[in-house]
């Protein structure tokens, strides 16, 4: 009884292989991360607005609260500073809750179309509010809550209609491969 052995024509090592297809793994690396970029950047686009945000806040608070000390320290009793302080405090933690509610605001009433989802009227005071400025409206927590549970309903309804198709497609796709797979097994 002859047995056979495999010998490779020439040896190649895991590092000759690397090098050798060095321009395929990094094409593949890049491909493979434009796909995760496409499939995660909104998401990663409002994670970092989001920390944007919260560092900013967290700055103003820092930057005030150095303010207050340095209030204490030089000139402790006089109150119409540390009145005035405190009311720039205020004023600016307004002004950047204000803007997280208009970011939250545009981001919902950006997908409400796209989902086809009515948006409700300006003159629901429940669910709209104007900054104080008045130059803008956002919607108020209620008015979030109720467009983002229409367009969570509006997702499910499209991924249930998905689904549907899916088991549709699904067998006659396999159909016409396993027929093209026939076919190509006959023509040789």
């Amino acid at each position: 009884m002859t047995t056979y052995q495999f010998v490779p024509t020439h040896d190649v090592s895991e590092l000759e292989f690397f090098r050798n297809h060095l321009g395929w793994i990094i094409g593949f690396a890049l491909v493979l991360l434009f796909l995760i970029y496409l499939i995660f950047r909104q998401s990663l686009s409002d994670r970092w607005t989001e920390r944007r945000l919260e560092r900013d806040r967290e700055k103003m608070r820092k930057d005030f609260a150095r303010k207050f000390a340095k209030l204490e320290r030089d000139n402790p009793k006089d109150r119409y500073a540390y009145e005035s302080l405190l009311a720039d405090e205020h004023f600016e933690q307004q002004m950047l809750e204000e803007y997280r509610n208009c970011y939250y605001s545009d981001r919902l009433l950006k997908q409400a179309p796209k989902y086809d989802v009515e948006v409700p009227t300006l003159q629901d005071t429940d669910i709209w509010k104007y900054t104080d400025d008045g130059e803008r409206n956002y919607l108020t927590l209620k008015g979030r809550d109720l467009l983002r549970d229409r367009i969570n309903q509006a997702k499910d309804r499209s991924s249930a209609d998905w689904a549907r198709r899916t088991k549709i497609w699904v067998p006659i796709l396999s159909l016409l491969v396993a027929l093209a797979s026939i076919l190509l097994a006959f023509r040789k």
